[in-house]
């Protein structure tokens, strides 16, 4: 039987502390699989196995093991979800906010009664400011203590404790400030880089033109609109619901999706798409999904699921904190009792109190906020700026493995090329027909045609502003061609074995077009009542951005790959018109995986490039899946681990220079945050640093790794301003 999946809402989850505490609180438990934490919503969904465990249990065990109020999580329509939580960077978590402002005011007060030399009365004042901290440290700590683990609030708690044992209460009053602070500013980074997530959504326009059955116009929540209802649009306004255009002509700015800055022409049959900017034209849309499940709000659940699975470089720093904690915690204790004890094996007094001082500064010291926020922040915000430029990852791990990737392949047709054919080339055979006289007869053959090499035949001539004539009694030959009359000249279009077996291909004509189909492309035979006229070659060409795209990546170092099932000559002139040198052809789908799982095993960390359902077992197989398609399409894939929303080739080198400057600003941070408390350890074992050194030490080191994380949701790479210039 397949897991379950679940969500349950938590009280007070809101930053990493929780986070971890609940992870320690359900390890082990039997039938639970993976936990995914919504920090910012206080939410953890749970995937578990119905025959073990249930959703009840689940709630139950995080209220008595971890000590959070916990309830089910209804599953909503996301439109009255979306109304309902609109996260700011302002709204900060449950009733803590209000004890640490209590707590700070008092504290505030009796250090300006202080300055004024009554002592007695500022006493009083922090006792009552650590009175009002300890009533939600307090809690938690007891409940760390009770279950045996060291975490953060057991030790500012005998922090707190022993600071008043010691009279220290302007120290006991700023520790439990200053930790207050601090926690709140982990629950306002996780906010903060969340806000970026949630603005797409919120670009939204909050209400639509529905029109009615009588034609008259009414003013509705797009959460209202129902598949089938038509809305319209003014020129300025913002798409109110993912439809269809059924009246009307315009540009579509569609940056909030794709990241790209270009409108695009849209007319009826063009897709649109909830926030995208409607330009100069009304138009007419017919709703082909409700609100709830946009492609918008599809790609914010989908970014905030990837946050909610860790990367490895976050467990390997949260495994690093569980055991730094105790370490520190060690230390702390030797500092206690290993000096007074070695003064009085010396004869001299012990001092107790000064080294029980310098202890419990240190077990200050040994909170890792600083180092554990340090990761997800940055982690998050690199989500959050990749989404912004039309890039959705589906887990944190891409955003660590993607800047590592040492080779990168790439399917060839819809990947590498546009994915249709264009006409590259038009051959009379006779002297008494033109070029353009040849492609008007093949459109008209083709017109009513829904192969894709009719339809590009007639593009061309639409682009060249062609007369078209009529064609009568058209009927297509399955697998050869199609035929018709056109000005009472029966036309046939097909392949040359089409020619052939109608018996209408003549020697010189046959050598001619076996040569022609040596090129890229395919050739299009076409000939009248008294033989061969001439013929037509198609070719897929290649995108615009790959050579620039591609040349990237090799600056970057990343080798790259070309895997097709194209014959080989098509794959190797494709291949050397972009620069790529290792090419494979002739390929089946299941070739394909199987030689993405060779690399992998050769090379470790090999990226694969697709568009169609014939890749996704290739996806699959590649350390990192990377999926290209239509906007709607893309965001449903289920094999790719990254989508291209916009469908540019300058999204890959972008990406990896996002991920590599994510692992620069983490390992920054870590090292930032040991190297500095470690300079504070010093300080406090030598009787330098004080509580508030220590705690003060703490909050500014967690402001400066904050800020220098969220730097990565304002992060251009080069090759995103290239591509925009």
């Amino acid at each position: 039987m397949p897991n379950t999946e679940g969500w349950l809402r938590v009280q007070g989850l809101d930053c990493p502390t929780e986070e971890s505490r609940i992870r320690l609180g359900l390890e082990n438990w039997p039938g639970l699989g993976r936990m995914d934490f919504d920090l910012a919503g206080g939410r953890v969904k749970l995937e578990f196995d119905p025959n073990l465990t249930s959703l009840e249990k689940l709630s139950e065990a995080i209220q008595t093991r971890c000590g959070y109020g916990c309830r089910l999580e209804l599953n909503e329509p996301e439109a009255q979800k979306s109304t309902s939580s609109n996260p700011t960077i302002f709204k900060w978590p449950g009733k803590r906010i209000g004890f640490v402002l209590i707590a700070g005011f008092f504290e505030m007060v009796g250090l300006i009664v202080w300055a004024n030399g009554l002592s007695g009365a500022s006493t009083v004042l922090f006792i009552i400011s650590i009175f009002w901290s300890m009533l939600w440290i307090g809690p938690r700590a007891w409940d760390g203590l009770s279950r045996g683990r060291l975490d953060i609030f057991v030790l500012v708690g005998l922090a707190l404790i022993g600071a008043a044992l010691l009279g220290q209460w302007d120290e006991a009053s700023t520790v439990g400030v200053l930790f207050g602070i601090s926690e709140l500013l982990e629950a306002f980074a996780s906010r903060r880089a969340r806000v970026s997530i949630q603005a797409l959504v919120d670009l939204q326009p909050d209400q639509a033109e529905k029109i009615n059955e009588n034609g008259e116009i009414t003013v509705v929540d797009p959460a209202q609109l129902l598949i089938g209802d038509r809305v319209r649009v003014r020129p300025g306004q913002k798409v109110p619901i993912d439809g269809r255009i059924v009246e009307g002509r315009t540009h579509l700015d569609q940056q909030i999706i794709t990241g790209e800055s270009v409108p695009i022409a849209a007319e009826p049959g063009t897709d649109a798409f909830a926030g995208t900017l409607n330009g100069e034209g009304v138009i007419i849309i017919e709703a082909t999904r409700i609100l709830g499940e946009s492609v918008l709000k599809r790609i914010a659940r989908k970014v905030e699921e990837a946050r909610g699975v860790r990367a490895p470089i976050e467990r390997m720093v949260d495994q690093f904190a569980r055991r730094y904690t105790p370490l520190v915690v060690m230390v702390a204790g030797l500092v206690i009792l290993v000096p007074p004890i070695w003064n009085l094996l010396n004869n001299q007094p012990g001092d107790w109190r000064e080294w029980l001082f310098r202890g419990l500064v240190l077990l200050v010291i040994a909170c890792p906020c600083a180092l554990v926020i340090s990761t997800p922040v940055a982690i998050v915000s690199a989500l959050a700026n990749a989404a912004r430029h039309g890039i959705l990852i589906r887990e944190g791990r891409v955003i660590e493995q993607f800047g590592q990737l040492v080779m990168i392949a790439f399917d060839k047709t819809g990947t590498l090329t546009l994915g249709s054919p264009d006409v590259v080339e038009v051959k009379t055979v006779t002297t008494n027909l033109t070029e353009n006289d040849l492609l008007a007869k093949a459109a008209a053959v083709g017109i009513s045609g829904s192969h894709v090499v009719s339809r590009a035949i007639v593009k061309h001539a639409h682009q060249l502003n062609l007369e078209i004539p009529t064609a009568e009694q058209v009927r297509e030959v399955p697998g050869l061609g199609t035929e018709g009359l056109v000005a009472n000249e029966r036309i046939r279009m097909g392949s040359h074995r089409y020619l052939d077996q109608e018996g209408i291909c003549e020697p010189e004509f046959h050598d001619r077009l076996v040569n022609a189909e040596t090129g890229v492309g395919t050739s299009v035979a076409i000939a009248g009542a008294d033989g061969p006229l001439g013929w037509i070659r198609l070719a897929d060409q290649p995108r615009g951005e790959a050579i620039g795209a591609l040349d990237e990546l090799k600056k970057l170092g990343v080798r790259t790959l070309m895997l097709t099932g194209d014959n080989q000559s098509t794959a190797k002139s494709v291949g050397a018109s972009l620069g790529i040198t290792e090419v494979r052809a002739e390929l089946m789908p299941e070739e394909k995986a199987k030689i993405l799982a060779e690399l992998v095993s050769e090379f470790g960390m090999v990226g694969m490039v697709g568009d169609g359902v014939n890749d996704a077992p290739a996806l699959a197989s590649a350390t990192v899946g990377i999926s290209m398609g239509s906007i709607a399409s893309a965001v449903t894939s289920q094999s790719a681990d990254v989508v291209l929303m916009n469908d540019n080739l300058n999204s890959l080198p972008q990406l990896i220079r996002l991920s590599r400057k994510t692992l620069r600003v983490i390992r920054t941070n870590v090292i930032f945050a040991l190297g500095s408390k470690f300079i504070v350890m010093i300080l406090a074992a030598v009787g330098i640093a004080h509580f508030w050194l220590a705690m003060m030490a703490d909050v500014g080191v967690s402001l400066i790794v904050v800020a220098n994380a969220l730097r990565i949701l304002r992060y251009e790479p080069k090759s995103l301003a290239k591509s925009k210039a």
